[in-house]
C-alpha cells in the first residue's frame, strides 16, 4: 500500500527567473510600460471554511472585525496568492524554516547503514552545564552498569521504566543509604574512584544497562559554540526543546533535565565532535542532528535558490533586509508594489451560525525523509539507502519541493476519536459563503501584472485557504470581477485585457524554461495539486490524501515507500475531465498585418494568426496598401482564441 498524506509536494526547479529590470524597480520613479490600478475579487468557500481569530482553549474562533463582522484578513490572502506567484514564476524558495532534523534509526534495511556509519567513532562523554550565561561540556569517562548489577548492589529495578520514574528510585535510595555506602558498593566498577554519577536513558529495544559517570576534568570545560555555533540549537530541536504536555512527557530533555539544567544543574550527556561539528546526544544512541540544514538541500538542487538576486516574487511581493550581512552584501530591499485589502463576508451577515469542525491537526514532522527527501526510487531496491538529513556515500541529497495541499470536491470526516487534549473544535463558515476584496497595485510591467493574476485564477482552480487544509477545509475560488488599469504613460495606445497579460507572462517565462510553460513538471504538478482529485485521471500518486496512522511511518520505512508525486501520467489537458480548452474572443489592438502569399499575417505582441486576403473587405488608399506590401499596416483585428491557436473574425477599417 502506498504512502498516505494530505500533502505533497511541487518539485524544485534547478532554473529561477530573475527579472533583468529588478534593479531598476522604483516606488517613485515609473516605468515607461508600468500599469497601476486596482483588482476586484469574488472569494467563494468550495468547503467549509475557517480563517483562524481568537482562539478559546482549544476552539478557535471565526476571525471576525471589532464590530462582530466575519472577514479574512488581506495577510491570509497575500500568502495564499504568494505560495502560488513563487512556483508558478519559478522564483527562489526561500520562506523556509532553516532547521536540520535527527536521525536514530535501529533497524530496517533501507536506513541501518546511513545511522550505523555514522556511529563508526567513539563517543564522549560528559556534564552539560550552564556556567556565566555560557552552555558548556565538562567531559569525564563513563562505564556500563547492567540493570541486573543495580538490582544485585543496590536492590532497584530498572527494567521499561522512563529516565524520570528511573531517577526516582535511585534519589528514594540515596536518601535511605549514606555516599560512603553507595560508594563503596560501586567503588569495584569504577576501579575505587570515590564520586560518580548514576546516567539513565529511556529504556527502548529491549535495552538491559544504562551507564556511570565519573573523573569529570574540570580543567578540559569547552564552550559549546566554541566547536559548533549551531550545536546548541540542534540539541534543543533533537530533544524537544518546545514540547509540552503529553508530548513531552516521553522525552527527558523537556520533561526531566530541561529545568535543573537552567537552575544551573550539571545534565550528563554524550557527544561526538570533530573540527568544526558537535552533535549532543542524551543517550548512548545518539540521534543524530544532519549534516544538512533545509537550505543545504535546496543549494544541492540549485545554488540560485540561496542567490542574493530578486527573483520575480521578491521584486512584486517586496522584501526586506534579513540582517546587517544583507546590508553589507549589497542586497536590496524593497516595498511591496501590491497591497491585498480585507475580504468582508458578503452574505449571511455576522450572524450566520457558525459550524464546529473536530480535527486532529498535528503538524507534518519534515523529518519523516521518505517524504520530504528526494528518493532515488520509489520503492526503493533491495539494500538501497534512503537519502536523508545525515551525508551518506557521497551522495547529495536534495529537498522534496513547495509543500502543497492537493483538494477534494469533499470534507474528510471529523476526528471523533482519540483524546480532546489533541483535538482542536475549528469554527467555520459552511460551503457557499462568499466574500470580497481588492488588491492595489502600483508600477507593475505588464508580465508582472500578467503573474499576478494568472496565481489568483490559477485556470478557474481552487485555492486552499485557513486551518484545516488536512481536512480538506478552505478550499475556494477566486473570481476576478474587475480589472481597472491605469497605464503610467498617457499617451499609450495599448490596451491590456486580463488574458493579454496572462499571455505577455507565458510567453516571457518561457524564455527561461525553454518549453511550453504549461508542460513543466512544476506547473503540471501545480495544476493537478488544485484540480479535485475526482476530476484527475491517471494520477501517480495511489494514496489517500489522509493523515498516515502513527503505525504506518515505520512500516513504510521498513519496505522502502516513499511519498508518490502527485501529478497525472499523461499531460493535464489529456487527462482532466474538468480541463476545458477556453474559448476567448479579444482585440488586437493595432495588430501589424502583412500580406504573404495572397495570405494574410498578423502579428501583435508574440502572437500570429493567419486570414485569407479577402478578409479586408474594404477599400485600401493606395498608401495603405503598399503599407500592407511592406509590412507596415497596423489596425485593429478581432481575434477569437482557443488556447494558442488564433482565429481572425474582423478587421477594422482605417481611420480616415
Amino acid at each position: 500500500m502506498p504512502i498516505n498524506a494530505p500533502y505533497n509536494f511541487v518539485p524544485l526547479s534547478k532554473k529561477v527567473y530573475f527579472p533583468d529590470w529588478a534593479d531598476k524597480i522604483s516606488h517613485d520613479v515609473p516605468f515607461k510600460d508600468g500599469l497601476s490600478g486596482t483588482i476586484n475579487l469574488d472569494i467563494t468557500a468550495k468547503t467549509a471554511l475557517s480563517i483562524g481569530g481568537e482562539r478559546d482553549g482549544n476552539t478557535v474562533n471565526f476571525f471576525q472585525l471589532p464590530n462582530g463582522e466575519y472577514a479574512i484578513p488581506g495577510s491570509s490572502i497575500r500568502g495564499m496568492i504568494r505560495s502560488v506567484f513563487e512556483i508558478a514564476t519559478f522564483s527562489k524558495m526561500q520562506l523556509v524554516d532553516n532547521k536540520t532534523f535527527p536521525l536514530r534509526e535501529f533497524s530496517g534495511s533501507h536506513i541501518s547503514k546511513v545511522y550505523t556509519s555514522a556511529l563508526t567513532e567513539e563517543r564522549e562523554v560528559g556534564y552539560l552545564q550552564l556556567l556565566k550565561g555560557q552552555h558548556t561540556i565538562t567531559p569525564c569517562k563513563y562505564k556500563k552498569v547492567s540493570y541486573t548489577e543495580y538490582n544485585n548492589l543496590v536492590g532497584i529495578g530498572l527494567n521499561n521504566k522512563k529516565v524520570r520514574e528511573k531517577y526516582n528510585l535511585w534519589n528514594k535510595l540515596v536518601g535511605r543509604k549514606s555516599k560512603k555506602e553507595l560508594n563503596e558498593k560501586f567503588a569495584r566498577l569504577i576501579n575505587n574512584h570515590n564520586s560518580f554519577t548514576p546516567v539513565f536513558t529511556g529504556s527502548i529495544n529491549g535495552k538491559k544497562h544504562d551507564y556511570i559517570f565519573f573523573d569529570s576534568e574540570p580543567s578540559k570545560t569547552f564552550q559549546i559554540t566554541d566547536i559548533d555555533t549551531n550545536a546548541w540549537n540542534d540539541f534543543l530541536e533533537t530533544h524537544g526543546d518546545t514540547e509540552t504536555g503529553e508530548t513531552a512527557a516521553p522525552m527527558a530533555w523537556p520533561s526531566y533535565w530541561r529545568d535543573k539544567y537552567y537552575r544551573g544543574e550539571r545534565v550528563p550527556v554524550f557527544y561526538k565532535r570533530s573540527e568544526n561539528r558537535l552533535r549532543i546526544g542524551l543517550t548512548y544512541m545518539l540521534k543524530f542532528a544532519g549534516d544538512n540544514r533545509v537550505k543545504d538541500l535546496i543549494e544541492n538542487t540549485s545554488s540560485k535558490h540561496n542567490s542574493d538576486k530578486m527573483d520575480l516574487t521578491e521584486a512584486v511581493f517586496g522584501r526586506a533586509l534579513d540582517s546587517e550581512k544583507d546590508d553589507e552584501k549589497g542586497k536590496l530591499s524593497l516595498k511591496s508594489r501590491i497591497q491585498f485589502g480585507l475580504a468582508l463576508h458578503t452574505n449571511g451577515g455576522n450572524n450566520q451560525e457558525l459550524k464546529y469542525f473536530s480535527a486532529i491537526l498535528a503538524s507534518p514532522k519534515a523529518s519523516y525523509f521518505p517524504n520530504y527527501i528526494k528518493q532515488s526510487a520509489n520503492p526503493l531496491r533491495v539494500g538501497e539507502q534512503y537519502a536523508t538529513y545525515l551525508n551518506y556515500d557521497e551522495d547529495k541529497a536534495e529537498i522534496s519541493g513547495s509543500k502543497i495541499y492537493p483538494v477534494m470536491n469533499k470534507e474528510a470526516p471529523e476526528d471523533n476519536e482519540g483524546k480532546d487534549s489533541v483535538k482542536v473544535e475549528l469554527k467555520t463558515l459552511p460551503k457557499g459563503s462568499k466574500f470580497k476584496t481588492t488588491i492595489n497595485f502600483h508600477n507593475l510591467r505588464p508580465m508582472e501584472l500578467g503573474a499576478l493574476l494568472w496565481s489568483i485564477s490559477i485556470d478557474n482552480r481552487l485555492h486552499t485557504l485557513g486551518g484545516g487544509k488536512p481536512k480538506q477545509l478552505g478550499h475556494t475560488k477566486i473570481k476576478i470581477t474587475g480589472l481597472n488599469i491605469i497605464p503610467n504613460d498617457p499617451n499609450t495606445n495599448e490596451k491590456w485585457g486580463e488574458d493579454d497579460l496572462v499571455i505577455c507572462f507565458k510567453k516571457q517565462i518561457t524564455t527561461l524554461t525553454k518549453s511550453r510553460w504549461e508542460d513543466t513538471i512544476q506547473i503540471q504538478t501545480l495544476l493537478s495539486a488544485k484540480t479535485p482529485k475526482e476530476k484527475l485521471k491517471g494520477l501517480k500518486f495511489k494514496g489517500e490524501l489522509i493523515n498516515m496512522a502513527l503505525n504506518g511511518f515505520s512500516s513504510k520505512k521498513t519496505a522502502g515507500e516513499c511519498l508518490q508525486p502527485y501529478i497525472t501520467n499523461k499531460p493535464l489537458s489529456q487527462m482532466c475531465e474538468e480541463i476545458k480548452i477556453v474559448t476567448t474572443d479579444s482585440t488586437w489592438h493595432k495588430a501589424k498585418i502583412h500580406k504573404v502569399n495572397n495570405q494574410l499575417q498578423i502579428t501583435y505582441k508574440n502572437q500570429r494568426a493567419n486570414a485569407p486576403l479577402d478578409m479586408i473587405k474594404f477599400t485600401l488608399s493606395r498608401k495603405k496598401s503598399k503599407s500592407l506590401n511592406n509590412g507596415t499596416l497596423y489596425l485593429d483585428v478581432t481575434v477569437e482564441s482557443k488556447g494558442n491557436n488564433h482565429i481572425v473574425k474582423d478587421i477594422k477599417p482605417p481611420q480616415p
